[in-house]
Parts: structure tokens; C-alpha cells; sequence
């Protein structure tokens, strides 16, 4: 019997789906109407045999920045699959089905964390970029000044945080632009209390801060959980370090999510810090086209290149495109000579930048002509990708 791929439009079908969601994942079984509301039903997709579900899960329709650029992406979340029916291919036709939907959307990129890499690859998921979560003692950190006011603030005023967030996004790769789902989840973090600051001046603020205390360890100490927390001028960044430094008395440590080269770690000098918990998240070219035109470049760079894709699941993928750049923004077009050959995947690497065009070529993800190769170094350059949210 065929497996069917399908959208949630009645309740049976979600009571159906949120039992295996919740057998997969116990920890959402409790959060699942605050989960499921920030996601929308229009956005669960499940399989199903006979009329029977199997599977299913999720995306957050977001935008993910490359390149100074915003692209439609979506994040996905809480793939499961009943247990009694895993390792029968229905999570792989789980996702070509949700792959094969998106492109029909007409959402060019698609980004997750994989508890498996192995099924995520199969159906053209990469390595697109990092999530690393840095500890840094109070103690370390050092007195210094407060330059600038800091003033504790509620979600209501998230215009601010949002247009911060956008302002460290055009300046690194793989950042969200956060929907109203996300955003709910950086100020109201499952049942804790989240304290939000703003940096400066209120209607022009430098920078941002949202944090939680942890459990409180023995002798009453708590460590510090940054939800989100931008600096666009040096001075907020100092401002947040005393902020941080003036915990000491009650707090040990503070934990933040940022890039392995976290511009941050080096205004404390010498400070132990450490990569507590490093994450990768791959990512998915769904539309190849619609991805390389809506991605920005580097300006001054300029030129053309032949690609050969093949993409074994999304078939309007698979083939000859000719890729232009000018400018800072591309254009696509079937045809060309086809000399840079690579699969779906590897162009997600190429794409996010996390690994450079020649260092493919090593591993065999892309191949071309040496010039090929170094003008899509060339093109693709830029910051490390990472991004703060997990989802």
C-alpha cells in the first residue's frame, strides 16, 4: 500500500500526529498547545497508509539571511514517525513529500537540526552552519564601566529588538528573520521568567539583551541564559559586559549562543571561556533558481558560472543553469556548458559558505575547472554562517 503525503485539516488527524510528536519527543507533550500554536496547523504535514497517520511533522515559515540578503525559508521541526514503523523508509518520504511541498511554495530554503544526519542527507540536506553555545564566568569577565543606560523593557516594545536583530543579520550569514512564533520563544521561554533590556537610547537603542536565570545550584547560585543579545556599537557591548560582571555576587556563569569567532569573547581578555554546547544545522537548497537570485554577493565581484545540479528529489532542480553575478545580485537562466557539477547538497555548503569552493572540491561535493572553483570562492565568501535560535 502507498504511502500518502498531506496536509492537517481535522482535529482526529492532529490528536493523531501530536501523540507520535509527543512519543518522539516527551518533552513537547506538555508545551504542545503553545508549540503548535506558534507553528499554525496550516503548517503541520503528516504520511499516512490506508488512511492511517505514521508520521508527520513541522515548519516555521521564517527568513534566513545570506549575503546582506533575506530569503523565504523553512525551519523544520518535530519529524516523527510512530515507532513501529521506523526504519521503513517513512521519514525519508516524509521529507521528500514536505520538500517537494515547499518548492511548490515557493520557499526556496529549508534549514533543521538532524538527530540523524544520515536521513537528512539523503534527501539533500548539508551542513549549512553552527549554533554555538559559549560559557564565560563572571568572574572572568573583570570590572568595567556601564557607558551607556540600560532599561528593562517588555515584549511589547519588540519593534526595537527586531530591527537589531536585522542590523547583526546583514552583517554575518544564516541568521533568522524571526516570525511572530519565534520571537514568542526568545521573550517566553517555556516556564521561566525572561527579563528583557534595551541598550541606550529607547527609540534609538544600541543594543539588546533577553535572559533567564538557570536552577539555582547549592549555596543559592543561579547561572545566566541568554535568549538573544546583540551589540551593533562598542559601547553596548561594554555596557552589557559590566551588566553581566555586576551578577557575580549571586551568578557564575553566563551562556550565550553566537559564532565560534564571537566578536564578544574578546572584550573580557584573557577569560576562560568555553564552546559548552556547539550545534550544526544543515540546510537544503529547495529551489535552486529562486535561491541564487534572491541571495546577495559580494560588490565588486563579478562573473559567470556553469552549473550542473543534480537533485534526485525536487526534479526542476536536476540540470544545466548558468548563474550570473553583478553587482551584488545574481541571475539564472536554464542552459550553459554545465562545468561545475555538483549535487544538491553540496551547492547547500557552497551556498551558506561554511565551506569554501576549493575545500569541496577535496571532499568530491563539487567539481570544475581550477578558475570555476575560485570564482565560486570568490562569489560565495563571506562571514561564518551561525544562527542563535534552535527550533
Amino acid at each position: 500500500m502507498t504511502l500518502d503525503f498531506g496536509s492537517v485539516t481535522e482535529d482526529a488527524t492532529e490528536v493523531a500526529l501530536q501523540q507520535i510528536i509527543s512519543q518522539t519527543f516527551p518533552g513537547l507533550g506538555p508545551d504542545w498547545k503553545t508549540w503548535s500554536s506558534r507553528i499554525g496547523r496550516e503548517n503541520f504535514r503528516v504520511i499516512r497508509r490506508g488512511g492511517q497517520v505514521l508520521g508527520g511533522l513541522a515548519f516555521y515559515k521564517l527568513g534566513q539571511w545570506f549575503g546582506g540578503q533575506t530569503l523565504p525559508m523553512a525551519g523544520i521541526a518535530g519529524v516523527a514517525v510512530a515507532p513501529e514503523y521506523r526504519t521503513a523508509g517513512v521519514a525519508a518520504e516524509l521529507m521528500a513529500g514536505v520538500l517537494r511541498d515547499l518548492y511548490e511554495q515557493r520557499i526556496p530554503l529549508s534549514t533543521l537540526y538532524a538527530s540523524t544526519q544520515r536521513l537528512y542527507r539523503k534527501v539533500g540536506y548539508e551542513h549549512g552552519g553552527t549554533a554555538y553555545v559559549h560559557q564565560l564566568p563572571l568572574d572572568a569577565i573583570g570590572r568595567r564601566p556601564a557607558v551607556l543606560p540600560m532599561h528593562r523593557v517588555t515584549a511589547d516594545t519588540r519593534g526595537s529588538f527586531e530591527h537589531l536583530a536585522e542590523a547583526r543579520a546583514r552583517a554575518t550569514n544564516g541568521n533568522l528573520q524571526r516570525n511572530d512564533g519565534m520571537w514568542d520563544r526568545i521573550f517566553f521561554y517555556r516556564d521561566k521568567l525572561c527579563y528583557a533590556y534595551l541598550i541606550g537610547d529607547q527609540e534609538n537603542p544600541q543594543g539588546s539583551l533577553v535572559y533567564y536565570h538557570g536552577e539555582i545550584h547549592d549555596y543559592g547560585y543561579f547561572d545566566l541564559h541568554v535568549r538573544d543579545m546583540v551589540a551593533v556599537t562598542p559601547q553596548a557591548a561594554e555596557t552589557l559586559w559590566s551588566f553581566f560582571y555586576g551578577h557575580r555576587s549571586m551568578s557564575r556563569s553566563i551562556f550565550w549562543c553566537g559564532p565560534a569567532n564571537d566578536p564578544l569573547l574578546g572584550l573580557p581578555g584573557e577569560a576562560p571561556f568555553r564552546v559548552d554546547d556547539p550545534h550544526r544545522w544543515m540546510l537544503r537548497i529547495v529551489d535552486v533558481a529562486r535561491a541564487l537570485c534572491l541571495r546577495g554577493y559580494p560588490t565588486g565581484i563579478e562573473g559567470e558560472l556553469h552549473l550542473e545540479i543534480e537533485d534526485s528529489v525536487i526534479p526542476q532542480n536536476n540540470g544545466r543553469f548558468l548563474f550570473r553575478v553583478a553587482q551584488g545580485r545574481a541571475t539564472v537562466e536554464p542552459g550553459g556548458r554545465g562545468e561545475l557539477h555538483c549535487a544538491i547538497g553540496g551547492l547547500a555548503c557552497l551556498f551558506s559558505g561554511i565551506t569554501p569552493a576549493n575545500q569541496l572540491g577535496m571532499l568530491g561535493l563539487l567539481e570544475g575547472p581550477e578558475a570555476a572553483l575560485q570564482l565560486a570562492c570568490d562569489l560565495f565568501a563571506g562571514p561564518e554562517p551561525w544562527m542563535a535560535d534552535m527550533f
